[in-house]
């Protein structure tokens, strides 16, 4: 052996370098196509800070505060001239009391419907609007109820023969267990679930945190068009998982420098309000279209969101085996958004100036 070669400091660095080459989806990860996003400000008068699509039309939902307001504005996608209103809030005949759309849609008969869960009266209905824009009330093509214990009060999605699949926002310690739930439709089959939440190490070791691993389990999701796979977008870690209608894992999808697991000891402190400190903010809004993925990520500590330099945000664009196509960088303060592929055009409600803005996505589709 040659003197002054530190052979076993070498073979521990191939090493090293070996296992990080297999981390999971750093092989594709990287970005080789990067556009520069510039958009214009559009729909002033709407006080929402989403929009929605539906097949020809853009979705506004209102303020749930006022009963008997409009449950939506509708607008023309092709020119976004104003149609009219959708449907009517409160305790009254054909009356919504919550209204989460949450991006899927079929056409029937050339007519749009779109899916909205009422998730206080434990039900999801598809309002056809198309014939509501002439109606007082909104006028239902089809309505599922689902079970008040399964907890879907979000997120929620129809699958084929009454099938549902969605999220279960909740700190209760029986729900939330998992970032997909899936019930086939079948009642006796019972609620299943898919999916595993990264685990906040070491929080049985601080006092009095009990729970608090709940904080950490926020995400977006949304449908394919033709409803044959889910994303799951995780807020505070760098993952995106896609699976198939069953619950099958097409592909997690982490970088391999962002993406880890919380340690309670770097990121719970009792004596603040929040309890929680130095979490990073990752994907916030997924939009979808038959070939892309769109994620709105952050890539950012909590203390980074309002700070006015750091405003612009990223886009990142998959197909939908969780491979990269391209990143749409954004200078603007988004905190939603949505894709009109029809259109070729993106959506979002810039946070800073509290406006929509509108961007042109054609290089995407050429």
């Amino acid at each position: 052996m040659h003197k002054g070669v530190n052979w076993l400091g070498i073979m521990l660095f191939f090493l090293c370098a070996c296992n990080r080459g297999n981390k999971e989806g750093e092989e594709d990860y990287a970005f080789e196509r990067i556009i520069e996003l510039s958009g214009r400000e559009v729909f002033e008068s709407e006080l929402s800070q989403r929009v929605e699509i539906a097949g020809d039309f853009l979705l506004f939902e209102q303020s749930a505060k006022v009963s008997g307001s409009a449950l939506y504005h509708v607008y023309r996608a092709k020119d976004l001239g104003f149609i009219g209103t959708v449907g009517e809030r409160g305790q009254v005949p054909y009356g919504f009391i919550g209204a989460q759309y949450s991006g899927q849609y079929y056409v029937k008969d050339e007519q749009t419907m779109f899916w909205v869960n009422d998730a206080p009266r434990h039900r999801i209905s598809a309002i056809n609007v198309n014939e509501s824009l002439q109606s007082e009330f909104a006028v239902i093509d089809s309505v599922i109820d689902h079970n008040p214990q399964y907890g879907f009060m979000n997120s929620l999605f129809v699958l084929e023969n009454g099938g549902l699949a969605g999220y279960q926002p909740s700190f209760s310690k029986t729900r939330n267990k998992h970032p997909l739930y899936i019930f086939p439709g079948n009642k006796s089959d019972g609620l299943g679930h898919a999916g595993e939440y990264p685990v906040v190490r070491n929080i049985e070791n601080i006092p009095n945190a009990s729970g608090l691993e709940h904080v950490f389990k926020r995400l977006s999701m949304a449908i394919k068009p033709d409803e044959s796979r889910l994303v799951v977008a995780f807020t505070f870690y760098d993952r995106l998982d896609i699976y198939d209608k069953s619950g099958e894992l097409i592909k997690s999808v982490r970088h391999p420098d962002y993406y880890e697991e919380y340690n309670s000891f770097n990121v719970i402190d009792m004596s603040l309000k929040s309890k929680v400190k130095n979490i990073n903010y990752y994907y916030q809004s997924v939009g979808v279209s038959d070939d892309f993925i769109f994620a709105l990520c952050y890539n950012k500590r909590r203390y980074e969101l309002y700070n006015e330099a750091s405003s612009k945000v990223q886009i990142r664009v998959f197909d939908w085996s969780g491979d990269t196509v391209c990143l749409l960088n954004c200078p603007n303060d988004l905190v939603s958004i949505c894709v009109d592929e029809k259109n070729r055009k993106l959506y979002g409600y810039n946070r800073s100036t509290e406006s929509f803005m509108q961007y042109n996505i054609d290089m995407l589709f050429e």
